[in-house]
């Protein structure tokens, strides 16, 4: 595997995503429903949740 590799994310299988973002120890996603998902580091706060270095479930970061 090189860096630029397209590899299925079995975590993410059941969700319906509309769009996806990755930082370099943490992703973020929306989905069609309109609720914003993160999981990985947030040691600089980059998920959006105070409080919490390292979130290590995938979980709602936002919801509409």
């Amino acid at each position: 595997l090189t860096r630029n590799s397209s590899i299925p994310i079995q975590i993410l299988k059941d969700f319906k995503i509309f769009d996806f973002t990755a930082g370099s120890y943490h992703f973020m996603f929306l989905t069609k429903d309109k609720k914003l998902w993160g999981r990985g580091s947030n040691i600089e706060g980059q998920l959006g949740v105070s409080g919490n270095l390292q979130i290590l479930s995938t979980e709602p970061i936002l919801k509409n």
